[in-house]
């Protein structure tokens, strides 16, 4: 009862992406982010006790962070030692829809039959 009440109330009019313009930022993050490990003072960050992240517009290849909730921040330069890389292109994540099962394809028609989503949206749902 609680699923059809929150899709109701949902307002789909603002979802509108098309599997094509996902971008896959991990390629991006894996060129950009050369240190996620060693901090400026060399020591190990455990990425599970942190508390607090800071990032400043200054300085935007330090990541500050704060393995307490009061306190001095901790330095991790991002970007890694040398020269700063080149941007590489973004690619898309999806070059085509994802297929579905057929019992989901089932479940949306059943929603659809039922209006739980909206009848605008019915011709891209069953599609």
């Amino acid at each position: 009862m609680t699923g059809l009440i929150f899709l109701k109330c949902l307002d789909l009019s603002e979802v509108k992406r098309r599997t094509t313009s996902i971008i896959d930022f991990k390629k991006l993050s894996q060129d950009i982010l050369k240190n996620r490990t060693i901090n400026t003072l060399g020591d190990r960050v455990n990425w599970l006790k942190v508390k607090r992240f800071r990032i400043e517009k200054a300085s935007p290849s330090l990541v500050k962070y704060s393995y307490t909730h009061a306190g001095d921040y901790l330095d991790i330069n991002i970007h890694g030692k040398g020269r700063p890389s080149k941007l590489p292109l973004l690619k898309k994540a999806y070059s085509a829809m994802l297929p579905i099962s057929e019992k989901k394809y089932n479940d949306l028609k059943h929603l659809c039959t039922n209006e739980v989503i909206p009848i605008k949206y019915h011709a891209w749902y069953l599609s």
